[in-house]
């Protein structure tokens, strides 16, 4: 049996970065479980993970520009020329480069996991919330917008969100984690 390759993207597996690195790696070790290979890229300074599995693969992209965009030309040309070997593209945040990356170069076979950073209390500080709402017009709503489907943490979430961020004329899928990640991407 051939097995399905997962390609996931984040900008970080930085434990001091929280929740999303670790849910990345964790939530991989479920998709390997289930019969899937998994490669994980990020953009990172240094090498963050010491998990070694069988079936995983982490792809560090040490050159970038941009502390928190994280701009790496390397990554484009790498995955401009590996993106046929996997069947599934999950990316990992958005606001910074890989969403953007996604909608360049992989049209409509990527899901989006956003990890909480749609959520409207990030919109308190008036210069963080005025360069979202430009990035968000010019870019990212069409990143999303692009998607297979935007994954979710809560119910809640998607609540909030359909409130303040979607005024999508077709109809996207919203999904929340409800399920575990490969009951998704099946």
């Amino acid at each position: 049996m051939i097995k399905k390759k997962v390609l996931r993207i984040t900008t970080t597996l930085d434990p001091k970065f929280g929740g999303p690195s670790i849910g990345v790696l964790e939530s991989s070790k479920n998709l390997i479980k289930s019969g899937f290979k998994v490669d994980i890229i990020t953009i990172d300074k240094k090498k963050f993970n010491q998990i070694k599995l069988k079936n995983l693969r982490i792809i560090n992209f040490k050159n970038y520009f941009g502390k928190n965009y994280r701009f790496s030309i390397s990554l484009f040309f790498w995955l401009l020329k590996n993106k046929e070997k996997y069947n599934y593209f999950i990316i990992h945040g958005i606001w910074q480069f890989p969403s953007l990356l996604a909608r360049l170069l992989l049209k409509n076979k990527f899901y989006v996991y956003t990890h909480g950073q749609l959520d409207p209390f990030f919109g308190y500080n008036f210069i963080k919330s005025l360069k979202k709402k430009i990035y968000w017009y010019l870019i990212e709503y069409t990143n999303l917008r692009n998607s297979i489907s935007i994954i979710l943490t809560s119910l809640g979430e998607k609540k909030k969100i359909k409130k303040k961020f979607f005024k999508i004329k077709k109809k996207k899928k919203i999904k929340y984690k409800k399920f575990i990640l490969n009951k998704l991407i099946l």
